[in-house]
């Protein structure tokens, strides 16, 4: 898990991280759509979503040790307070032969806490990857 090529939307940094960028287009009851960032998502079935639900299933294209750092911002046309979060995280450290890339859930809600099934917003994903198992002094 130590080398990698960068790819589009995705930047080196220290420490053995990675800052990566993506986003995607909701698009109701059918599978969303990538608008930007799909070089770091995997390239079959990277992205699922089941209608009549709020969860949308991604998943990257590399196994990585470890998400330091996960955020998702809904972008929509209603100014309504809607919001996505980041569900489960599995993947995460594979022992897996092959590893296992890292997959994740994000959930959509209306502004008052309710599940909101088949959304059409934009979702925007920012996340800061750990590259390798190294530790540097104290910062595991």
């Amino acid at each position: 898990m130590g080398n990698r090529d960068a790819f589009p939307g995705q930047s080196g940094g220290s420490i053995g991280r990675w800052y990566v960028e993506f986003k995607i287009k909701l698009n109701g009851a059918s599978a969303p759509t990538i608008l930007s960032g799909s070089s770091f998502l995997a390239t079959s079935g990277a992205l699922a979503h089941v209608g009549g639900t709020n969860v949308i299933s991604v998943t990257l294209r590399d196994p990585w040790p470890e998400i330091i750092f996960a955020n998702a911002d809904l972008r929509d046309d209603a100014p309504n307070g809607a919001y996505v979060t980041i569900g489960s995280i599995t993947g995460e450290n594979s022992q897996t032969v092959p590893p296992a890339p890292i997959a994740f859930k994000l959930n959509t809600w209306t502004a008052g806490g309710a599940v909101s099934n088949d959304s059409s917003a934009t979702v925007s994903v920012s996340l800061a990857i750990r590259n390798s198992n190294t530790t540097y002094g104290n910062n595991p």
